[in-house]
């Protein structure tokens, strides 16, 4: 489980900022297990009086958006970020890549199963988790979340993903063209009870 809040987007970054302004990501091995948490919780009451006594104050939220997704096949569980002695000044970007249908989509999915998690690993993209959203906005589209240790790792990381051989490669192979039409990156800060950090 990891929660996180915007952060500023690098200076002159052309990428867009995405709301919500709260990210909370959590990992369930079946819907079964979301059914048995969700009950946990309205059976919880501490939690249930904590809610009441909030939303009595003032609303704890505009608007609350949920998407489901399946884990890609080359990354199967989140992959939490090592600790260190003290908070790394952790940088972490959230993208959603939109595909024109569904079957561009799964030939994205199936790019990164087959080398391309590989090739960010090798260059420093330090992968959190991929996702293929089951039901969610702007469908067909995929979701992934990657960290560095810090702004600069952030772009030194991507300079070396644009001119690595395996990717440049991997870019001419006709199976793999057009298969994402665009990308939204969300900048996030870990919060400071959040797991992942």
């Amino acid at each position: 489980v990891g929660y996180f809040d915007l952060r500023e987007p690098p200076a002159g970054s052309a990428v867009k900022d995405n709301t919500p302004r709260i990210v909370s990501l959590a990992a369930y091995a079946s819907w079964s297990a979301v059914e048995a948490k969700r009950a946990t919780r309205r059976a919880d009451k501490q939690w249930t009086e904590a809610g009441d006594e909030l939303t009595a104050k003032a609303p704890a939220f505009d608007r609350v958006e949920s998407w489901l997704l399946r884990a890609f096949d080359g990354l199967p569980k989140i992959e939490v970020p090592p600790s260190g002695d003290g908070p790394p000044p952790r940088f972490f970007d959230l993208r959603i890549a939109e595909s024109p249908c569904f079957r561009t989509a799964v030939r994205k999915i199936e790019q990164f199963n087959s080398g391309e998690i590989r090739i960010f690993r090798r260059c420093g993209l330090n992968p959190v988790f991929f996702g293929e959203t089951l039901f969610g906005a702007k469908m067909p589209n995929l979701w992934f979340m990657v960290w560095y240790d810090g702004r600069e790792a952030r772009e030194a990381a991507w300079e070396a993903f644009r001119k690595d051989p395996d990717w440049v490669k991997m870019q001419k192979d006709p199976r793999w063209a057009k298969a994402v039409f665009r990308f939204t990156d969300t900048f996030l800060q870990p919060l400071p009870f959040s797991p992942i950090r």
